[in-house]
């Protein structure tokens, strides 16, 4: 801890839930039991993926703090469907410093909410650059459809969101389908 506090290595985790800004404020809207049931009604949007209904959160899912600044650019699908994609990350501060790339996928419409879909860390130098690359999860492109009680495949539509944390997002691109 002292060795991070006083800058010898670089502090570059991230958070790996998200702070609401008050009680009361997450995603899970009433956590109290009524008679020994409690009811789900955020459904899907649970924890990080259901703070963008309601007030954003002191500190989101994915945020983490380090010793530089960062510049994200030429983010690209490389594969078309969004299983592999890549952008450059430049360290446009005065260390050498650690990034987590993020990348998120929003599907089209509001029935199924933002997911973390694949991260990949690069050590860059000051005023150096790196394209990083990130291969998805193929689990990540998927979700549990109770009709039919099987896992089923994300269509490929909707935002892929390229960030530090899902509260600092520096990217965007559209998938279109498969």
């Amino acid at each position: 801890m002292a060795a991070a506090l006083l800058g010898d290595i670089e502090p570059a985790g991230r958070l790996v839930t998200t702070f609401p800004a008050a009680d009361g404020a997450g995603p899970a809207w009433s956590v109290t039991p009524v008679e020994g049931r409690l009811a789900y009604t955020e459904g899907v949007f649970v924890g990080y993926r259901g703070h963008d209904r309601g007030p954003a959160p002191a500190f989101w899912f994915g945020h983490g703090l380090g010793y530089s600044t960062w510049e994200y650019a030429g983010a690209a699908v490389l594969d078309g469907q969004g299983r592999r994609l890549a952008v450059t990350v430049t360290n446009t501060g005065g260390r050498t410093s650690r990034e987590v790339v993020q990348v998120y996928f929003r599907p089209t419409g509001r029935r199924r909410p933002v997911r973390l879909v694949g991260w990949r860390a690069a050590t860059v130098e000051p005023g150096d650059s790196a394209r990083v690359e990130v291969t998805t999860d193929p689990r990540l492109w998927r979700y549990w459809d109770d009709a039919r009680g099987a896992w089923t495949p994300l269509p490929a539509q909707g935002r892929i969101i390229f960030a530090r944390g899902l509260g600092d997002v520096r990217a965007t691109l559209e998938l279109s389908g498969r």
